[in-house]
């Protein structure tokens, strides 16, 4: 299982010998390659013992304190420096604020030039030629450490890599710290730490359908044992207030740790100019009415949850291509929740249930267990030892009733008279199937959108005719004379309602049942 990368020891806390056998050479290599460096001259080796004894100290006063706190980093080009405290340290020793201070996987960036202010107040000494002169001279300790052979550097910037240790990672700056609970899968598990919470996925969840249950906990699974892979899918958990829809994100976020896991709440924190807060996150939680019709964000999502490689805009930096680990999760009260296509098959939709809305007690009882009684870490361990059904395949959701309800919320006011006709089946023309002019269908079709659409809707012949083949499987067989007139007219042949339905569950990947006219559960 991934674990904490790099050394056992914090870099910041590093001493001379320590930082030795970090880069792997001799304490002594280091001072004299550094004396070397800042106080070479033509009586060097005359003063070699003064001179190395001035490169120690500039070493270890100076030199690693900078080290142990910041790396210099190239950004698409652009050169940084990295705060390291901003990791382990709240911005304030308020103990309120401390208490409530969230961990950074991303350490603080700046520029060179608020680097330098940062440390304008300190300065040190080394040795600079002054014609056939030399002398000791003050100069700025960030040019300094700049310089030296030795500074902290990662020339190909931030990258996230949960199986890679970052000893293995010399050019690049590994984000990975750990999850967020340490726990040891070989211990024997004990269910019943958090047997509430797993009352609450079958009954409220899943109702008792298994198979979408091992799917559900597939995802959740492959999430820790595979971090750095994509599945290509996303949960969407929909239901009311109060259903605990949301708690699923929360315990994610528990195991997963904070500085890995992201809350968005509105498209800006996703399709913004600045994106680097999710550089590093490894599931994104997107709250409630997120896409309110914005196209750029249902563009830009889809995108994220299929795309190994994403665009990533830092502050002060160009925009560079990075890996995407990142998994999304959507939870919403809405009926609408994300617009779901033709071929979808990213989305695993869960209705929850009222089951336990109102029922204090259950949730009281549920958190308890949690972080009382070892439920988190528990969870993590069954979730660590889960072993994925043959079965189950992540980039292929199982097709749920609540996919189907996705389905047609997404759909426009022109695809909903076909729709609603295959699924009422009133409206459908010839429910036997056979035979029927094309002007038939195209006056009831205007008739619907005169009364709900626009005016150019119902005059679009080419919107028209892609949606009847769409959502009807017309097939225009030619053209026959009109009863009772001397036109001719376009014949189409249509389907029996029974195989339209069937052909249709197939093509949009929906539910057996998505032909259930029963609403009963659903929101008014």
């Amino acid at each position: 299982m991934p674990g904490v990368a790099g050394s056992k020891k914090d870099y910041h806390l590093f001493q001379l010998e320590d930082f030795a056998n970090h880069v792997g050479k001799p304490v002594d290599t280091i001072i004299e390659d550094t004396a070397m460096q800042f106080f070479y001259d033509d009586d060097y080796f005359e003063n070699r013992a003064k001179r190395r004894e001035k490169a120690r100290e500039l070493i270890e006063h100076y030199l690693l304190p900078l080290n142990r706190q910041h790396a210099l980093i190239n950004v698409s080009g652009t050169f940084g420096v990295a705060d390291f405290r901003s990791l382990t340290t709240p911005t304030s020793y308020n103990p309120k604020i401390e208490r409530a201070w969230i961990p950074r996987s991303m350490p603080e960036m700046s520029s060179l030039t608020d680097f330098a202010v940062k440390y304008e107040n300190q300065s040190c000494t080394v040795m600079v030629k002054d014609k056939d002169k030399s002398k000791y001279v003050q100069r700025k300790v960030t040019d300094v450490w700049r310089k030296w052979s030795y500074r902290r550097e990662y020339m190909r910037g931030f990258l996230l890599a949960p199986d890679i240790d970052q000893k293995d990672l010399p050019e690049s700056y590994n984000t990975w710290r750990g999850w967020g609970l340490d726990v040891d899968p070989q211990e024997p598990p004990h269910p019943v730490a958090w047997e509430t919470l797993r009352k609450h996925f079958e009954e409220a969840y899943f109702q008792g359908r298994k198979r979408e249950l091992e799917w559900f906990y597939s995802w959740l699974a492959d999430l820790f044992q595979n971090p750095m892979s994509k599945p290509g899918s996303s949960i969407i958990l929909r239901g009311k207030k109060g259903t605990g829809k949301t708690l699923l994100a929360d315990i994610m976020k528990k195991l997963i740790g904070a500085q890995y896991f992201a809350r968005l709440d509105k498209p800006s924190q996703l399709t913004g100019q600045f994106n680097g807060h999710l550089l590093s996150t490894l599931l994104v939680d997107v709250e409630e009415a997120f896409f309110s019709g914005d196209k750029a964000a249902e563009g830009t999502i889809k995108s994220w949850i299929t795309s190994e490689d994403v665009q990533i805009r830092l502050m002060r930096t160009d925009g560079f291509m990075a890996k995407n680990f990142s998994r999304f999760m959507f939870t919403s009260n809405e009926k609408w929740v994300v617009p779901v296509s033709d071929d979808e098959r990213r989305f695993f939709v869960i209705d929850v249930s009222d089951r336990f809305l109102g029922n204090d007690k259950h949730f009281e009882l549920l958190w308890t267990e949690l972080e009382h009684a070892g439920g988190f870490r528990e969870f993590f361990k069954f979730l660590l030892t889960w072993k994925k059904p043959d079965w189950v395949k992540l980039n292929q959701p199982p097709k749920t009733e609540a996919l189907a309800r996705q389905f047609e919320e997404s759909l426009t006011i022109p695809e909903r008279f076909f729709w609603n006709a295959v699924k009422m089946g009133e409206d459908y023309p010839l429910p036997e199937g056979g035979e029927i002019y094309r002007s038939q269908i195209k006056q009831q079709y205007a008739e619907w959108m005169q009364k709900f659409g626009t005016n150019w809707q119902a005059t679009n012949d080419k919107l028209f005719t892609d949606l009847c083949e769409k959502f009807w499987e017309a097939e225009a067989v030619g053209r026959k004379k009109i009863a009772r007139t001397d036109n001719k007219g376009t014949v189409y042949l249509l389907p029996s309602l029974n195989d339209l339905r069937a052909i249709l569950t197939d093509k949009f990947s929906l539910h057996d049942d998505a032909f259930d006219c029963d609403d009963e559960g659903e929101e008014d």
